[in-house]
């Protein structure tokens, strides 16, 4: 309102605040983004090549770069390559499917990296 000596002014103002904006999809998109670049390399240990695994693997539940997201393994041969990626010699080549599920918080993505833990050469 505006006063003076003997007048009074009023005026309407319509005061539009806008809501916070929520980003729908961030975390699916931080997860994705997560599966797309662990590979091999991220878990290898002190093994140079998937083919040819003979050390304990180190399966990592964080991606450097990806914060927030975390990583849980599951080998399709705990006998061979348990779920903490310690392996266990083998009397013959195995193939082996180490399946990490990304996750943050309800948001979740799958990836497997397939290995050959091989038989120790005398």
């Amino acid at each position: 309102s505006l006063s003076g000596a003997t007048n009074v002014m009023t005026d309407t103002f319509e005061l539009v605040v806008p809501a916070k904006v929520v980003e729908v999809g961030l975390d699916q998109k931080a997860v994705e983004d997560a599966k797309a670049d662990l590979d091999f390399d991220d878990i290898k240990g002190e093994n140079t090549d998937a083919d040819s695994v003979t050390k304990d693997l180190n399966l990592i539940t964080s991606l450097a770069g990806h914060e927030g997201v975390v990583i849980a393994w599951e080998s399709s041969q705990p006998t061979i390559i348990a779920n903490d990626g310690s392996i266990t010699l083998v009397r013959s080549d195995t193939n082996v499917t180490l399946t990490a599920t990304l996750s943050k918080d309800d948001k979740k993505a799958t990836k497997k990296i397939e290995v050959v833990v091989i038989k120790p050469t005398i």
